[in-house]
This record gives C-alpha cells, sequence and structure tokens, in this order.
C-alpha cells in the first residue's frame, strides 16, 4: 500500500471514458494542476480526480499518462473557495516537499470530504470503512511468519470474501490470509471482550493471538457463522494447482510420418500436433481435439534434428523416413519422437522451428505431466542387468524387412533402400 513520489506514474495506451473512470471510482472534475509532483512536472489545464477507498488517480486531459498514489502516504486536504467549488492539495506524508494542487470548480469541499470519510486518506494502517466488519484490536504479538506486519495496536478485519486481515496503525502494509486454511479460534475474557487465535492448518507452529477489547464473543461467533472457517485441507489445494498446471500446453504444425501401429499412415498433410498438461497428446487447431495418446502411455519424448535422430529411431523407421527425405534437406529439419510404453515410436517433422526451441516449449508440458525427455530418463533397472545381446546376422535383418514390408509398413521402394544400405554396411 506504500508509495512514493518517485513511482506514482502510469502508462494507458488511451485515456478511459469518464464511465470507464466511474468503475474505478468517484470522478470529479478539475482544473489548474500546477505541476508540482515529479513523476508529472508540466502543467495541465484540465483532466478528472479518481477517488477509490485507498488512493486517488490524476487523469489529465488528452494525455496517455496519469499520476496515482495511496491514499494513506498522499492525502487529500480539502478547502471550500465558494459554495460549490473547493481546492484540493495533495502532499507526501514522507517527503513534505512534494506537494502539488487542483481546483474543482463543480466540487463543494463537504462532497470530498464525505467522500474521504470511507477512504483511508491520511491514516496509516486504518482500513476503510468499506473494507469489511472492522473491529478495533490490541496487543497483536506477531507470528504471522510470512507477513511483515509488525506486533502492535490495530484493527482485525473480516472482509466479505472470506479473509482476515490485521491493520497496524501507523504501518503502511496489512496481513491477509483466507480463513479456510488460517481459522479463528476465539476465547471470551469479559462481557465485551474475546480473545482470537489464528492457525496455519498447514503449518501449525504458526499463529498469531490479539485482542479485541470491545468485541463480545457472541459478536464474532455470529460474524463467522455464516463463514468457511478452517475448511481448507492439503488435498483441495494440490488439486487447485494441478488443475492450473494442468492448463500447461504447447502446439506446432508437424507432418506425422510414421511409427504408430494404429495410424500407418506417413507423409500425411501438415495439420497441428496439441500437447495439453491435463489431456495428453493428439492433433487440434488450437487445443486438442482428436487424442492420440494419454500421457501414461508416453515412456518419453525425444526432440532432434535429423542427424541425431537417426540414431534414436528404429532401424525400419530410420531408413524409411530419412531415405525417402534425404533428397529433400532432411539434415535441416527438426523431429519430435514419441516412445510409447508398447514399445511404438511416433515421428513427426516440425515445420520451420529449430529443436533447441521446441524443447524449451515441450518442457514446461512435460513437467506437469511426468513425462521426461529421452536424454533425461534414467536406464531401466531391468535393461543394465540382461547384458547386451549379439547384433543379428544380416540375413535376419533382412528377413525382418522383408516382413515390414509385408504388413505395409515399408514400401518397396523403402525396402529396396534400407535392403542396400545393409549390403553396404
Amino acid at each position: 500500500m506504500s508509495g512514493s513520489g518517485m513511482n506514482m506514474m502510469a502508462i494507458l495506451r488511451r485515456p478511459p471514458s469518464d464511465r470507464k473512470l466511474s468503475e474505478r471510482g468517484t470522478v470529479y472534475a478539475f482544473v489548474n494542476y500546477d505541476g508540482g509532483l515529479p513523476s508529472h512536472s508540466k502543467p495541465e489545464a484540465k483532466g478528472r480526480l479518481v477517488i477509490t477507498e485507498d488512493r486517488w488517480e490524476l487523469r489529465f486531459l488528452g494525455a496517455t499518462e496519469y499520476v496515482h498514489a495511496p491514499l494513506a502516504q498522499f492525502p487529500l486536504n480539502v478547502t471550500g473557495t465558494g459554495p460549490n467549488s473547493c481546492r484540493v492539495e495533495i502532499c507526501d506524508a514522507e517527503n513534505p516537499s512534494v506537494r502539488t494542487a487542483i481546483e474543482l470548480p463543480d466540487t463543494s469541499a463537504d462532497e470530498i470530504d464525505q467522500r474521504l470519510a470511507t477512504t483511508t486518506n491520511g491514516r496509516v494502517g486504518v482500513p476503510p470503512a468499506s473494507r469489511g466488519n472492522i473491529y478495533p484490536m490490541t496487543n497483536y504479538g506477531g507470528g504471522l511468519a510470512d507477513e511483515s506486519v509488525p506486533p502492535g495496536d490495530g484493527s482485525f478485519v473480516l472482509t466479505p470474501n472470506h479473509f482476515a486481515e490485521i491493520w497496524i496503525e501507523g504501518h503502511p502494509t496489512f496481513s491477509k490470509s483466507p480463513i479456510t486454511r488460517y481459522p479463528l479460534t476465539l476465547t471470551s475474557t469479559g462481557p465485551t471482550s474475546c480473545t482470537v487465535t489464528i492457525h496455519d492448518l498447514k503449518e501449525p507452529l504458526v499463529e498469531a493471538t490479539f485482542d479485541l477489547p470491545h468485541t463480545p464473543l457472541e459478536a464474532l461467533q455470529a460474524d463467522l457463522s455464516s463463514r468457511p472457517n478452517g475448511t481448507w485441507s492439503q488435498e483441495a489445494e494440490d488439486l487447485q494447482r494441478k488443475k492450473v498446471a494442468s492448463k500447461q500446453s504447447a502446439t506446432f504444425t508437424t507432418t506425422y510420418l510414421g511409427g504408430l501401429p494404429e495410424d500407418p499412415r506417413k507423409h500425411q498433410v501438415a495439420q497441428n500436433l496439441h500437447f495439453s498438461g491435463g489431456e495428453g497428446i493428439g492433433y487440434g487447431l488450437l487445443s486438442l481435439k482428436k487424442p492420440l495418446m494419454t500421457w501414461k502411455q508416453v515412456t518419453s519424448i525425444s526432440v532432434e534434428g535429423s542427424q541425431v535422430a537417426k540414431n534414436k529411431i528404429g532401424a525400419e523407421l530410420a531408413f524409411g523416413i530419412f531415405g525417402a527425405l534425404g533428397a529433400k534437406g532432411a539434415k535441416d529439419r527438426t523431429y519430435i519422437i514419441i516412445n510409447r510404453s508398447d514399445g511404438a515410436q511416433g515421428i513427426w517433422e516440425v515445420d520451420k522451428v529449430a529443436p533447441m526451441q521446441v524443447r524449451a516449449d515441450l518442457s514446461p508440458v512435460m513437467k506437469v505431466a511426468g513425462v521426461p525427455f529421452a536424454d533425461d530418463a534414467p536406464a531401466s533397472p531391468v535393461a543394465q542387468t540382461i547384458p547386451p545381446v549379439a547384433q543379428s546376422s544380416m540375413a535376419e535383418e533382412i528377413e525382418r524387412l522383408a516382413g515390414l514390408r509385408e504388413r505395409g509398413i515399408l514400401t518397396d521402394e523403402e525396402f529396396k533402400t534400407a535392403k542396400a544400405r545393409l549390403l553396404e554396411s
């Protein structure tokens, strides 16, 4: 909530209308800004003053810049200049040399004073009346480890959206905690007073205690009766985090090159291959519409240029893919290789994106899904205990390729290319 005279400038693409400004706060027309604020030292003839519950804004007519600051540190002082006009001075409470003044020709001093009475104007550490149900508080001893609010006296607030706030008078910031995770325990200390303890359900050692000297226990209990006091759970928080994380996604324009037994087609037209952290992998224009596989089916993914990809694709696919595409400059292309738990490999060619960029885009999605890149995946314990198998004879390899041709996985041309390479080796 704090601010300074040097960081009050904001930039807009275009000045908002009065209707838009009225959605932010109460709007008043002003004239004769004298340019006294360092963040906008140019005098301005006309503009709009906007007052919210905790800040003001000066919007200059026709300008794309505006000045804003918290009312607690930069309060407004009002002086009447006529029955329906007033002068407003703004001064930095921490640096009185920073000050300015404007004139409101159509607004009385009483009207501005009444509006400021509902705000934090000049009252550091005092919540505005509109903040929620406010209770005078004493003897706050600190204890909320993640907050910077010091011990002291001030106000305790229960907001309409079920937050508990602690304001220390004279301190520019306040603590704010959801009572679903930080429930309140109440103890009566007299007919018109009680003690409140705030517990952290996630960290049991974190708690804060304070007194409400003018609040009967029954009054605070009635306030809490319609609120979800203490209904937070780690499972709910983890579920929400997972829900947010599942929105991680990446999409690439690709050509499917083959490898999946349920989809033997190769060299299809370009289409978008979509990786969704919460759904899986599939095709879709903007999002996953046609699922191909779930993340549970995927053991790892490789993202490679063609020279490296040759060593990571099964022999029958490598001969087919790189034999057919070699004449088209395949060495400059990027390939996504999806390795599945059933031993199948799906291979996609990515259009006009470098391997490093594809990997960077996929990394956050795969982290959410719990799937590693192939070069990061640990070796299988079973594989480590089995000695290497001797290479099959050339005849067996040619027989295996012939079988792939018979099943339609390799074309006649691809079979001939693969056989020739075997014979050459």
